[in-house]
């Protein structure tokens, strides 16, 4: 460990904290077999990045997912394959469900959608259709675990017959996240610090991740929850999609 005197880099430190905050902040959407979701598009396109899957040991939870450094690769030198993926910041506001005779609550969480091209090239159709994707609301669904775990099905939330697209300014944070942090490379040094991790574990370094693979998300029966939040709609031309009555949006 090394040692310093002084006030030098306090100000890089807090930058760095700051970043590792926002990492560890970024969870990634996945819908559970058989579920559904309503989420708001807070990106038009998608963010395109190579990334590998670091698996260390055999519990889903010490998968580690890490953006293809440039330059000098360690990840490459030991033989691990990155994968192409597209990424978009949304708003998962599936309202919590009722329980104990207490109604639905609404609520929100910030959230990085991540998938493979034939998932993305859905979207880019469905998109070209909906007028755009930024601040749609969109119900994503997934029927049978073998189905991508980010969702197969993708469908547009009317309002009143109309297409929509949601006031965010309602929101606590609707902003997209700072890809630049976010899906910021590791250094060398921690890249060969994870595949040291990964050799002392159960499991392998493996190929990229699987979040829109055929397998089901490990986490299935995990949940999460966040401040109820408010939100309002402004209508456009009318187009096709799921037809539902304003005070019965989930937003």
């Amino acid at each position: 460990m090394s040692f310093g005197k002084g006030w030098g880099s306090i100000e890089n430190d807090v930058r760095d904290l700051a970043d590792q905050r926002a990492k560890a902040m970024a969870t990634r959407f996945y819908v559970k077999d058989g579920a559904s979701r309503n989420v708001i598009f807070l990106d038009e396109e998608p963010t395109v990045v190579e990334e590998y899957m670091i698996q260390q040991g055999s519990d889903w939870r010490n998968r580690e997912f890490v953006t293809r450094p440039e330059g000098n690769d360690p990840f490459l030198k030991a033989g691990l394959k990155s994968e192409k993926m597209y990424v978009w910041s949304i708003l998962d506001v599936t309202p919590k469900p009722a329980e104990n005779g207490r109604p639905p609550e609404k609520q929100e969480f910030k959230k990085l959608f991540v998938c493979r091209p034939d998932i993305a090239k859905l979207l880019y159709d469905k998109s070209k259709n909906w007028n755009g994707l930024l601040h749609k609301p969109v119900k994503i669904s997934r029927s049978g675990k073998r189905s991508p775990a980010v969702g197969s099905d993708f469908e547009l939330i009317l309002i009143k017959g109309a297409v929509s697209k949601v006031d965010v300014s309602r929101y606590k944070d609707a902003k997209p996240f700072d890809y630049r942090v976010i899906l910021a490379p590791p250094s060398p040094d921690e890249a060969i610090r994870l595949l040291a991790k990964a050799s002392m574990g159960e499991g392998d370094a493996g190929e990229a991740v699987d979040l829109s693979g055929s397998a089901p998300h490990p986490a299935d029966n995990q949940s999460s929850g966040a401040p109820p939040s408010g939100n309002a709609f402004d209508s456009t031309a009318p187009s096709g999609g799921i037809d539902e009555s304003f005070s019965d949006i989930p937003f």
